[in-house]
């Protein structure tokens, strides 16, 4: 892959992809990173890079949350799956702030060329359970686009069907 920053790399490959997933449902709404963020966590805590939320009840209840990686764009200081996870360990604490019951938090880490599926609940008080539930490779090139229904059909059933 071309050397690209994150926002360009994001911009041309797994955004087409995940766009078509979550806005063709009208009760979904997605928010990008700087500065659209939910607005009640502290920023370096939680920052993801694109999630997806509803609002029932004047509640935002965050579903997938994602962390977007070029290849050559790794994180230094932690890795990019410990960061996803305290992510949607945020995030899994405010639905249960909200008193939503028995959440579910889904991830996506998309590194290079490849995107991973992960899931968060609680299986007992104070132990959660992180799950990677699928992972596919992406499309660069015209002649893997007849991949594409296989990474939509990966993403979708790994988001909606995880237990």
């Amino acid at each position: 892959m071309l050397r690209a920053n994150e926002d360009a790399y994001v911009r041309h490959y797994p955004s087409p992809i995940i766009l078509s997933l979550f806005e063709s449902a009208r009760r979904l709404k997605t928010r990008w990173a700087n500065g659209n963020d939910i607005k009640k966590h502290d920023p370096i805590s939680y920052k993801p890079d694109f999630c997806v939320y509803t609002q029932t009840i004047n509640i935002n209840c965050v579903i997938p949350i994602a962390e977007f990686k070029p290849t050559d764009n790794n994180s230094a200081v932690e890795s990019d799956e410990v960061k996803l996870r305290r992510q949607m360990k945020a995030a899994y604490n405010d639905l249960v702030e909200n008193r939503i019951p028995n959440p579910i938090v889904c991830g996506m880490l998309a590194q290079g060329k490849r995107i991973s599926n992960y899931v968060m609940d609680m299986i007992a008080p104070q132990l959660y359970r992180f799950r990677k539930i699928s992972e596919v490779d992406l499309c660069f090139t015209l002649s893997q686009l007849d991949s594409l229904p296989t990474i939509v059909l990966r993403l979708s059933f790994g988001l909606t069907d995880f237990n």
